[in-house]
């Protein structure tokens, strides 16, 4: 294994990896072309680099997959009239693990494989450097061992140290001695002691082994020459006498390099000399963007400097007064370094135009700053915060049970003229304790309050809750001693916009003690006591109750299980019979009619049922030989193939499967079943069909919409934003994140 000290220089914006070998074959999800191994050896990498774009982000993942986000283009795009994606969240490209070394920005790609092999899909001569081929590889060579790209131009070093150009070369920036573009690898000059290269546009920067320091290309920066001098240099010219230098990185505006004795140098303010930075003589490793810097320490703390305008220095706000003069040079932007967080395990970062990305030594990937197309990879957008990947709630493994509710009309107007609706979730840690965040208008968070928050905030101080159900905007909780309690609105009016009298925090429902089942539905909430009786209260009424306390259902003492949709309720007893009340335009109610009923109905004569839910206007019910059914508002394109008007009036055998094992909440328009080898499966009313659950089986608890436990505990959150309902800190009126947050892959 390389030291960390060796690993955290070679992580920077532009990647050196030295490498070795070479996996069989380039496996593409996405493109059907599998390009030939060209080499063979032994894995000798041992560390993922990064790469961060003017508007794009891609990563290598320790097991050699690569991934991007922002604007990219995928595999199947490499060739003629492509289009470029914008994606936010990572993608993974094809299915190779062994990736080294990338370069991704504009139209084209450089890769560098753990064979040795150097893959592009650039055509330098045809189209004046405009996409027009599919990733090939640049040559035969299997020795290639890091590789530098910016502009149009690339400077790659061979294991032997010897230094290679091809590419743009207007500037002379290739250094060869002429401005000729090159189509392929040109040897430049006689040397093999090169160490390390960087590029700007329309320049280059290379570290010899003996520590000298060389520059060419477009003489944008006096370092090349110290006068007015405007001539280009076409040939690789030693920029100081020094020979302490151990890796330079260049960037849009400036350029920052390490020394030897770990100090860190960045232009000065006449742009002729490079000048120390700070007094610190323990730096490790460094990138720059385009007005900002990122540098970790040996002590891995990270630190920032520069412009932030969108966020990008990490430091949980933005500072716009000395932006303007950062397109003249980042120490203008503010001569001190400033301490990132409080974290101490960072191991590489990539500075991009206006965001960053980082990498701790646990492998998990974080971004900030500026996310116009997607670029932080997190779900969010410019204004559109919706998530299509769950992301993580907070960082804590003890969450035990999640619900969540859907607001159907809600007081704020949308930009259409359309009464928006909100979204809310409420969590049970493990330790006891309740935990709230969304839209909160009918005081349905619980926190004694009518605010929306977009970060998980405990309700109460009590930690003795023990199970909770929650509702469209009421939740029920028991407590470890039995008690029954209810907050939000439980109103029976359904259309109202808001609810002064509903409680905003934990109310207690009476005086009993011995309540051991809840359900709660979009005006109507169910429960069962530990001696098997049922209740019920809210609307549509059942068998007369009163519509704001729990009323006893008959005289039975067996009932074990309840749960509520839209408009209607399904419960099971204990001799397995199922038993269905509330609206039935659909055939909800499994009767074989469309009738209303206002007391519990048994469903057919079976008395092997083992488990049923609802979802919406239907209703799936488990029986013991492992057969999965439903009835209501079915797709019958996948059920029974004509949709009869009112849906399916009686239970429908799904499939011809009997190895379903249980049932999870779902929608409001399917359900959700499991299997034997823990596989998640969902039915959806809209798309008419049962498939695997898209976000996989790793779950052991699921919410009606958007959230889910995961089997270690941690918690889950993806869909609608619009008021914080992902818990994560933003909503929809928030594109930038100021600090580092932490992306998931899928």
């Amino acid at each position: 294994m390389k030291t960390i000290h060796t690993v955290l220089t070679v992580i920077a914006i532009l990647i050196a990896i030295t490498l070795s070998s070479c996996s069989k074959s380039l496996t593409d999800q996405y493109d059907a072309a599998t390009p030939a191994p060209i080499c063979g050896g032994n894995n000798r990498v041992d560390q993922a680099p990064l790469f961060a774009g003017s508007l794009s982000t891609s990563v290598i993942r320790e097991d050699g997959s690569l991934w991007d986000w922002g604007n990219v283009y995928p595999p199947t795009f490499f060739r003629p009239g492509s289009e470029v994606v914008h994606s936010d969240i990572p993608l993974r490209f094809g299915r190779a693990t062994d990736w080294a070394s990338v370069f991704s920005e504009d139209s084209y790609r450089i890769l560098l494989r753990r064979d040795g092999s150097l893959w592009s899909n650039f055509d330098f001569i045809s189209n004046h450097g405009v996409l027009n081929k599919p990733l090939s590889p640049v040559n035969t060579d299997c020795d290639w061992a890091q590789f530098a790209a910016h502009g149009r131009h690339i400077l790659a070093i061979k294991t032997d140290g010897s230094l290679w150009a091809w590419g743009d070369n207007e500037f002379g920036q290739l250094g060869d001695g002429s401005t000729e573009t090159r189509a392929s690898p040109v040897r430049i000059g006689n040397e093999s002691n090169w160490k390390s290269v960087s590029t700007g546009w329309h320049n280059s920067f290379a570290v010899k082994t003996d520590g000298t320091l060389w520059a060419w290309g477009e003489p944008r920066w006096r370092l090349l020459a110290k006068s007015e001098s405007t001539a280009i240099v076409t040939a690789p010219k030693q920029v100081d006498s020094s020979t302490d230098w151990r890796f330079v990185a260049v960037g849009s505006n400036d350029i920052a390099a390490l020394k030897t004795d770990n100090s860190l140098w960045t232009l000065g303010d006449y742009q002729g000399e490079l000048e120390m930075l700070g007094y610190d003589f323990d730096w490790s490793s460094v990138s720059i963007g385009g007005n900002h810097l990122l540098a970790i320490k040996n002590d891995g703390t990270l630190w920032a400097a520069g412009d932030n305008s969108y966020g990008q220095l990490g430091t949980g706000h933005t500072r716009t007064d000395y932006s303007h003069y950062c397109v003249v040079e980042i120490i203008r932007c503010g001569t001190e370094l400033t301490h990132i967080g409080t974290g101490s395990d960072w191991k590489g970062v990539a500075a991009g135009s206006g965001h960053s990305i980082a990498l701790n030594r646990n492998g998990a990937i974080f971004t900030w700053g500026d996310n116009i197309l997607g670029q932080l990879g997190n779900g969010q957008v410019g204004s559109r915060a919706q998530r299509d990947t769950p992301t993580r709630v907070g960082e804590e493994n003890n969450w035990k049970d999640v619900g969540t509710g859907f607001t159907p009309y809600s007081p704020g107007i949308s930009s259409a003229g359309l009464y928006q609706t909100t979204g809310y979730t409420i969590a049970l840690k493990s330790n006891g304790t309740l935990w709230a965040w969304g839209g909160n208008d009918y005081g349905q968070l619980g926190d004694g309050t009518r605010t929306n928050r977009s970060l998980p905030a405990q309700i109460g101080a009590d930690a003795d809750w023990a199970k909770l159900a929650v509702g469209a905007r009421h939740s029920l909780a028991i407590k470890n001693d039995g008690s029954l309690w209810s907050w939000g609105d439980g109103s029976p009016t359904s259309y109202v916009w808001s609810n002064e009298s509903a409680p905003p925090q934990p109310t207690r429902l009476g005086n009993d003690a011995d309540w051991a089942i809840i359900a709660a539905g979009s005006l109507q909430s169910a429960a069962i006591k530990a001696n098997g009786t049922l209740w019920v209260w809210g609307y549509p009424p059942v068998s007369g109750s009163s519509e704001s306390v729990p009323t006893q259902i008959g005289s039975e003492t067996t009932w074990a299980q309840v749960a509520l949709g839209d408009s209607h309720a399904v419960a099971a007893k204990t001799d397995g019979t199922l038993w269905t009340w509330g609206w039935n335009y659909s055939g909800q109610l499994g009767d074989g009619t469309t009738i209303d009923r206002n007391e519990p109905t048994q469903v057919g004569t079976d008395h092997d049922w083992t488990a049923a839910q609802t979802g919406g206007s239907l209703t799936v019910g488990l029986k013991k030989d492992g057969t999965l059914w439903a009835w209501g508002w079915l797709k019958s394109s996948y059920a029974i193939g004509e949709e009869p008007p009112s849906g399916v009036l009686q239970p429908l055998q799904i499939g011809s499967s009997a190895d379903w094992t249980r049932l999870l909440p779902s929608s409001s328009d399917g359900f959700r079943a499991v299997k034997p080898d823990g596989s998640l499966w969902e039915y959806r009313s809209s798309s008419a069909k049962i498939g695997p659950f898209i976000f996989g089986s790793d779950w052991s608890k699921l919410a009606t919409l958007g959230a889910g436990i995961k089997s270690d505990g941690s918690l889950w959150t993806w869909g609608q934003n619009i008021a914080g309902e992902m818990g994560i800190g933003v909503s929809a009126r928030e594109a930038n994140v100021l600090s580092p947050k932490e992306i998931t892959f899928r």
